[in-house]
């Protein structure tokens, strides 16, 4: 018994040791050998108290986090932790986070496990650290039955799967996985209880942003978008209130709505002077880039490269960063101007593919095959474009595929290559009937 409780305190060790990313030698700098902990970590020592209070200190934990005889308590710490993060909206400290990742090696119990799962998945993308949420998803996702259905034994379950599965969309839409987000986030909405609360209308807004991905008809999204605007506004959530105004303008500007949408985004610019919030920088940016991609679409390329380079100067992020940088590789492509068409292309491929943006990379490599084209190179023009449509298939990306699908079947039937044409045109139509 003794042996398993010291393989058990030993795997806690090396997997909070790895979650503050030190090294063995760093870890135990002062204290002890790196043979010790070694032996430790593998099970074939156990550790003196001594050492557990050292390293606790060094953890950034209390003892107790890897003390196998104080389940109870832990279990009661767990629970504490859980209630005030979902109930007050509150983030984690890093003893709490260290404490729900040391969780996950417990038996815990079915619900427990999906509330512990569904914090730590969310707080990592809060951070925006994307890597660790895969970790989080990958190493989890396996232990956890994600109901779809709607057979609970109570209102408390209910909303834990509400929770889990309004994460889990957050989460595949991060990932540009569209269609498993939409799918996530249409479960929760028929799971939630109460249409009247702050989670609610972010869940609205997520709808929003997912429909207008994958839908054709945008006027769905739409819908849901003022459905969120209602209750944050009811809500009185300044912060929430200027980002769906200016998903609105997006959303007008995608229904060919255009004055409606600048007007949106201008007005929206404006009430975002006055306030006090905070990330006011990144919604300012956000504001400047769609003015730009108004102005794109009504073709005054200058106003538009005007807001682009506004959005650039205030930009923090590497992934808001591509899209601007995508607005101005259109304008350059429509200009000819090949020198700056291929910078701007190589950046931003090397940025999608730094963060893992799928949908993202495939709309740059449509770019790419369209450069193929107007520079005469037919041929690899023809094998990219069909090698990322399967690409798209496999992520059922079907707005992209219909897409891709006209552009090939336009082209084969200029070339009166008609066969080769109506497989196109077909591959199409079936498309449109996904989205």
């Amino acid at each position: 018994m003794r042996e398993q409780m010291s393989i058990y305190i030993g795997e806690k060790i090396r997997h909070l040791r790895i979650y503050r990313k030190l090294s063995q030698s760093e870890l135990v700098e002062g204290i002890c050998s790196v043979a010790y902990l070694s032996r430790i970590e593998n099970g074939k020592t156990k550790p003196s108290k001594q050492f557990l209070d050292k390293i606790s200190k060094r953890l950034d934990v209390t003892i107790d986090i890897m003390d196998h005889n104080s389940s109870t308590s832990l279990h009661d710490k767990i629970i504490t932790v859980l209630n005030k993060v979902e109930g007050e909206s509150k983030s984690l400290s890093n003893e709490e986070e260290a404490l729900l990742r040391m969780s996950l090696l417990e038996f815990l119990q079915p619900s427990l496990l999906i509330r512990v799962f569904s914090v730590l998945l969310n707080h990592s993308m809060t951070k925006d650290e994307m890597n660790d949420a895969d970790t989080i998803y990958r190493s989890n996702i396996n232990l956890i039955d994600v109901k779809d259905n709607t057979e609970f034994k109570d209102l408390s379950e209910q909303q834990i799967y509400f929770r889990l599965h309004n994460i889990l969309g957050k989460y595949f839409y991060s990932k540009q996985n569209f269609s498993q987000a939409h799918y996530h986030y249409s479960i929760s909405e028929n799971l939630n209880v109460d249409n009247t609360t702050i989670e609610s209308a972010k869940l609205y807004y997520n709808i929003s942003l997912v429909k207008q991905r994958i839908m054709e008809d945008k006027s769905i999204a739409l819908y849901y978008c003022k459905k969120s605007y209602d209750l944050f506004l009811k809500l009185g959530d300044t912060e929430n209130i200027v980002n769906v105004l200016v998903t609105l303008g997006v959303q007008y500007h995608l229904l060919s709505q255009y004055d409606k949408s600048l007007r949106t985004l201008q007005e929206t610019e404006r009430y975002l002077a006055d306030l006090n919030v905070k990330n006011k920088n990144r919604l300012f940016t956000m504001i400047t880039y769609n003015i730009g991609k108004v102005f794109q679409k009504l073709e005054k390329y200058d106003e538009a490269i005007v807001y682009y380079n506004k959005s650039l100067a205030n930009l923090e992020s590497d992934v808001s960063k591509v899209y601007v940088l995508k607005g101005l590789l259109e304008i350059k492509l429509l200009k000819k101007e090949w020198t700056e068409v291929k910078d701007l292309l190589d950046t931003c491929l090397h940025l999608v593919d730094q963060h893992q943006m799928s949908y993202l990379d495939i709309e740059l490599h449509v770019i790419k095959a369209i450069v193929f084209k107007q520079r005469g190179d037919f041929l690899n023009y023809e094998k990219l474009l069909k090698r990322t449509i399967e690409r798209a298939e496999k992520d059922s990306h079907s707005i992209l595929i219909k897409k891709m699908a006209e552009e090939l079947a336009h082209y084969y039937f200029e070339l009166k290559f008609y066969k080769k044409s109506s497989e196109y045109y077909l591959m199409a139509l079936n498309h449109s009937s996904s989205v």
